[in-house]
């Protein structure tokens, strides 16, 4: 087994999306490329003006709210609590202040519980082959998440690979996309303490994440990337039954997601040093190494600390340091 898996990590590994809003580094007078090309961060619009001989971000306008309604709220016949769905950020809550370049929340903040992901809260770590550290290169892209890899095309797709919200929080952000014919879905969902938990390669969504990838439709086709959504869910909510391109025969196709965890209160003391030259910390600087530190439970941590890690640790900027 131990051959064939490493006969199946010499394949170049697959291209993930790495989904952004918008250029996370566009502050206003940061040099830009292309005169009147615009860019969404946070709730502000901003566009690439010219100031003498150079190409600069304008200050930026706050992005009007749609004129479509901007809620829905869905009954269920078992008598539970209603969804409500918006579109745009909170911003008493957590959300991207770009003006202020950070993460904030002008809400009450409570201590954070440890750890943040309890026992068999979020997946089986028990069927787990192998993973990606994260805060590393990967196809020459830099990736602030790590990833987990239950198969790997042409190995047999793994099926009922479920994914549940480790926590009560707010899915701040969301989005789909088919790549190769496979169709894919993603979450950011941050914990009232500011911890976010970010999902990629999702393949078939659980009942409440449906909802809210059938309301955000209409924003997507308009919207680069992610749609900026208010959606309260509570602690093990399925948010997907089944991960990973089960038809893709692509270098990096089966059974697999990509999964970040973010501490928002605070930037990183390991500084992402491989972020291709750049000084974006959207995401980058405000990752964490969730292979370390008080984020799963003691048993978790052990099935994890015996999952093979692709490229080791050493590469990434977060762990190991």
């Amino acid at each position: 087994m131990r051959a064939r898996l490493a006969g199946v990590l010499a394949i170049v590994l697959f291209i993930t999306l790495n989904y952004l809003p918008a250029d996370a580094a566009v502050k206003p007078g940061i040099a830009c490329k292309k005169l009147g090309s615009k860019a969404i961060v946070g709730a502000y619009t901003y566009t690439c003006i010219k100031s003498g001989k150079k190409l600069i971000w304008n200050k930026g306008k706050v992005l009007p709210a749609p004129k479509t309604p901007t809620s829905t709220s869905t009954a269920t016949p078992t008598g539970e609590p209603q969804l409500d769905i918006k579109i745009g950020q909170d911003m008493k809550g957590w959300h991207w202040d770009a003006p202020l370049n950070k993460w904030a929340s002008f809400g009450y903040v409570p201590e954070c519980t440890f750890p943040i992901i309890p026992d068999k809260a979020f997946v089986d770590f028990s069927t787990l082959q192998w993973l990606i550290a994260p805060g590393r290169l990967r196809n020459n892209n830099y990736k602030p998440h790590g990833a987990l890899r239950w198969s790997i095309y042409p190995e047999p797709y793994v099926s009922g690979i479920t994914v549940k919200l480790p926590f009560d929080a707010t899915v701040i952000g969301a989005w789909s996309d088919r790549r190769s014919g496979d169709y894919q879905f993603g979450i950011n969902a941050v914990s009232d303490c500011g911890i976010m938990i970010r999902l990629m390669h999702l393949f078939e969504p659980g009942p409440e994440m449906k909802k809210i990838l059938d309301f955000i439709k209409p924003w997507e086709q308009t919207h680069a990337g992610e749609v900026y959504t208010i959606v309260r869910l509570k602690k093990g909510t399925i948010i997907a039954t089944n991960v990973g391109q089960p038809t893709n025969t692509d270098e990096g196709a089966g059974t697999q997601m990509d999964f970040g965890l973010l501490d928002l209160r605070q930037l990183n003391a390991n500084k992402p040093l491989s972020n291709n030259g750049t000084t974006a910390n959207y995401y980058a600087e405000y990752s964490v190494c969730w292979l370390e530190g008080p984020w799963f439970s003691e048993n978790d941590k052990k099935l994890i600390s015996k999952i093979p890690i692709h490229g080791g640790i050493s590469e990434s900027d977060y762990c190991g340091k």
